[in-house]
């Protein structure tokens, strides 16, 4: 990146286990199955060690004037507030990504029309349980001409997710959750908000919805809030947010937390917290003569002194001078 020159990446769609929707231009999606010729909204393959598969993603131009696009894979990555994200192109791909070839990077699409890239993923022969790998789009950027001091450049990326389950006797198909921190954060203002951080364990993706209860210590529920939980993949963690407002007065709770995936697993766990009480205000200390203080204020009690002797000798031989003029 040249000096001066911010590049801003926008992805428009972040993804969980959906394609891309339209951006502003243009589509990237799988193209549909053979035979029913049914859409599919990704890539979700489950193979066995060591598969190989061709497929295809097709591109779509919406404008009005030939458009080129640059097509990349990527590694997927659990974002901060949960679901899957993709790194910019720069990122090169470390995991699952290797694992795609494209048959080709660069596409020029004239207007409103589309076109098929085929690409091959071959799993490698100790792939175990879950991988998310991306197919990522972006247009061309032009080169500038313009010579200014500061310039921002916005590069819009469009993803579909590739999904590979590789079921083996290693790594069955099951699915696990598990809870590893529970704190409260409290504002300035007062306004509490409890963190409520889960792991997955296991060798697939978990997503699912369900309900934190909090109870006071004689088991009467004092909040219910709805939660979300988005594609979190094998091996990372997330931390959900779950506000309390009205804010709870101080105490032991506990929480029981309901989660459901897909019908296939049903998770609930219970832990406690407490909410401390407020802090007092202590007031501010008052100064206390110490050594050191003492030391300094005899100095200063002495420079003092000094000074008025001075000042008293000066008037002493300023009237003796005036009384020895003759009259």
């Amino acid at each position: 990146m040249s000096k001066g020159k911010i590049r801003l990446w926008l992805p428009l769609i972040l993804l969980g286990l959906w394609a891309a929707g339209p951006g502003p231009g243009f589509l990237i999606q799988p193209i549909p199955q053979r035979g029913d010729n049914a859409p599919r909204p990704f890539f979700d393959y489950q193979v066995p060690p060591g598969a190989i598969i061709h497929d295809a993603v097709v591109l779509t131009n919406l404008t009005d004037h030939p458009l080129t696009l640059i097509l990349y894979p990527a590694d997927g990555q659990t974002a901060s507030n949960g679901g899957v994200t993709f790194p910019p192109r720069e990122q090169s791909p470390q995991g699952p990504g290797r694992w795609i070839t494209l048959s080709q990077d660069r596409i020029t699409l004239q207007p409103h029309s589309a076109q098929a890239v085929a690409f091959r993923l071959q799993v490698p022969a100790n792939a175990r349980g879950e991988s998310m790998a991306g197919l990522i789009a972006q247009p061309e950027a032009p080169p500038s001409s313009e010579q200014r001091p500061f310039t921002v450049t916005l590069i819009r990326r469009v993803a579909v997710a590739v999904r590979i389950r590789v079921v083996s006797a290693q790594a069955p198909l099951a699915f696990h959750l598990r809870l590893v921190g529970l704190a409260l954060r409290v504002s300035p203002e007062g306004q509490q908000t409890l963190q409520v951080r889960l792991y997955n364990p296991g060798y697939y993706g978990v997503k699912g919805e369900g309900q934190l209860l909090i109870f006071d210590k004689a088991g009467q529920r004092q909040r219910a809030r709805a939660i979300q939980l988005d594609y979190l993949l094998p091996g990372a963690t997330v931390t959900l947010a779950v506000p309390l407002a009205p804010p709870l007065s101080p105490g032991t709770y506990r929480v029981s937390l309901h989660l459901r995936h897909n019908d296939k697993l049903e998770f609930t766990t219970h832990a406690l917290f407490t909410v401390p009480e407020p802090s007092p205000i202590a007031p501010l200390p008052m100064p206390q003569a110490g050594p050191d203080r003492n030391r300094w204020l005899a100095l200063a009690a002495s420079l003092l002194a000094l000074l008025v002797l001075l000042e008293g000798w000066e008037l002493y031989r300023l009237r003796r001078r005036l009384n020895e003029k003759p009259r």
